[in-house]
C-alpha cells in the first residue's frame, strides 16, 4: 500500500527497456489480468509475487517451479533467493518447495533483515 505507483511503473518500465542479459520475467496471465509475476536473474529469483486474491491458487508454485526448472535449464546447480525475517508464510512456502535456509543474513532497505535460502537443482 505504500508504493507510489507512477514510482513503480518509471522503475519497471526502465528495468524491462534495458533488461540485464541474464535476467527473466515470467508473468502468469488470467483472461486480461497479470495474476503474477517472477523476476529472474542467474540462478536467483529476485522477485515473486502473486495476486493477494489468488495465494494459495498456485500460482506463485507454478511460477516460481517455472523459474526453477529455467536455472536447471540454463545450467545452474542452485537455486537462490531471499525473504524478509519474520515473514512466516514465505518461509513456510519457500520450505515447502525445497528452500533451506543458508545461514546467510542481510539488512534491507525495507527495514527488515533478509535471510537467504537455496534449493540443490542437480
Amino acid at each position: 500500500d505504500a508504493l507510489d505507483v507512477a514510482d513503480e511503473t518509471r522503475a519497471w518500465r526502465a528495468y524491462l527497456e534495458d533488461l540485464p542479459p541474464g535476467d527473466r520475467l515470467w508473468l502468469a496471465v488470467h483472461g486480461d489480468r497479470v495474476v503474477g509475476y517472477a523476476r529472474t536473474g542467474p540462478g536467483e529469483v529476485h522477485g515473486l509475487y502473486a495476486a493477494p486474491d489468488l495465494i494459495g491458487a498456485g500460482v506463485g508454485r507454478a511460477l516460481l517451479e517455472h523459474a526453477v526448472s529455467d536455472f536447471a535449464r540454463r545450467g545452474f546447480e542452485v537455486a537462490t533467493l531471499w525473504h524478509f525475517a519474520g515473514n512466516d508464510r514465505a518461509a513456510g512456502f519457500y520450505e515447502h518447495l525445497g528452500f533451506r535456509l543458508d545461514g546467510a543474513r542481510r539488512g534491507s532497505e525495507h527495514g527488515a533483515d533478509e535471510l537467504r535460502r537455496v534449493r540443490p537443482l542437480a
